[in-house]
């Protein structure tokens, strides 16, 4: 009897532990154990260390111009067609404020501005160059960022040495002193903001890890 029961003691412990009962010889194999799962970290391309471990996210180096960047890009582009809107409104409006002026209005009766004669060659090259910011208002938008930025630029210095050589032009009126110092700002402000904020080179996207999930920001370079 003792040894019937030892005997069934030593089947229930083998059947609960099949490992142990394979090592004693006394149970069958029931089949490979599962395989045990590692967990490798990914390479690392252009990861950044942070407090809370590496930076899973990854960002093509070898392109400047990868999603966040193009966003950043697309929203100071569209700053600069704003800007260029409000130099616009500002020479048209100067140039509305000039017909109330019974001084200029004679003048324009005569054909004759400050020495000027307004013939159709010289209206003909005005309305050319107020296409230079109108057209602008679209384009700034409208082009790639590259090239967004070389005619902004190109633009911007046009119309900034135009309207200040303008001064010069007779006695401006104090209206017209007060309308070009503000298009003069405005236009001179646009080419030096799209020289440095539309340089993809200048933006640096990064990630940033908190215990409480990932933020993704920019890194601007000034």
């Amino acid at each position: 009897m003792t040894v019937w029961s030892s005997v069934l003691a030593f089947s229930i412990l083998a059947s609960s532990n099949p490992a142990s009962a394979r090592q004693a010889g006394t149970a069958p194999a029931i089949g490979p154990e599962p395989a045990v799962q590692t967990w490798m970290a990914p390479p690392a391309h252009s990861t950044r260390g942070t407090p809370y471990g590496t930076s899973a996210f990854r960002f093509d180096t070898a392109d400047p111009l990868d999603a966040l960047t193009r966003d950043v890009l697309e929203r100071r582009q569209r700053t600069l067609s704003n800007l260029w809107i409000f130099a616009s409104l500002n020479y048209l409006y100067c140039d509305v404020v000039s017909l109330m002026d019974a001084g200029m209005l004679n003048q324009y009766a005569s054909g004759t501005v400050e020495g000027m004669e307004l013939n159709e060659t010289f209206l003909m090259g005005a309305t050319l160059y107020m296409q230079v910011p109108l057209s602008m208002v679209f384009l700034s938008s409208a082009l790639p960022p590259r090239a967004s930025r070389i005619a902004n630029i190109a633009a911007g210095a046009t119309t900034t040495a135009v309207q200040a050589a303008t001064l010069f032009v007779g006695t401006p009126s104090k209206y017209y002193l007060a309308s070009s110092i503000i298009e003069i700002a405005t236009t001179s402000f646009i080419a030096v903001y799209a020289w440095r904020q539309l340089d993809p080179k200048r933006i640096q996207p990064t990630v940033s890890l908190t215990p409480g999930g990932g933020q993704v920001g920019m890194n601007v370079r000034f």
